[in-house]
């Protein structure tokens, strides 16, 4: 058999009963816009009303779009039961990135044995480069 035939009896058949008016309108006048060269991002860059920052928020509540949504299936993958943990918030991030900056600013009372700096009796700093060992 010739596996060509086969893709061809799996396409759908062309339709006998014709086009509905007004679809076939919108899709001349899309036609008409590419070929003009206008692209949809270009119609929503050149129009006002998509620079409203409200905008996204209008958009989900009028087309109830699940914000959560995927198209995995839900055995897979359901990001509405992750079980999030509260260190997951950004309000619990930015305390840890606090407390780690807060740590890491207060002077130490030892000084390690891999520190490239030491300060000499008159309070000065001195690196490790400055000395013959360090060269």
């Amino acid at each position: 058999t010739d596996p060509s035939l086969s893709i061809l009896d799996s396409l759908p058949r062309i339709c006998t009963t014709g086009c509905d008016e007004s679809l076939k309108e919108n899709l001349t006048r899309f036609l008409a816009a590419s070929q003009r060269g206008e692209t949809i991002n270009s119609h929503i860059d050149g129009n006002k009303e998509y620079a409203n920052p409200n905008l996204l928020e209008r958009i989900i509540d009028i087309y109830e779009i699940d914000t959560l949504g995927t198209h995995f299936e839900k055995e897979r993958f359901d990001p509405k039961n992750i079980a999030h943990d509260d260190s997951e918030y950004y309000e619990a991030i930015i305390q840890t990135q606090n407390d780690i900056v807060r740590q890491k600013s207060t002077p130490s009372a030892t000084v390690t044995q891999n520190s490239t700096t030491s300060t000499t009796s008159n309070g000065q700093k001195r690196s490790r480069w400055d000395t013959k060992e360090g060269r």
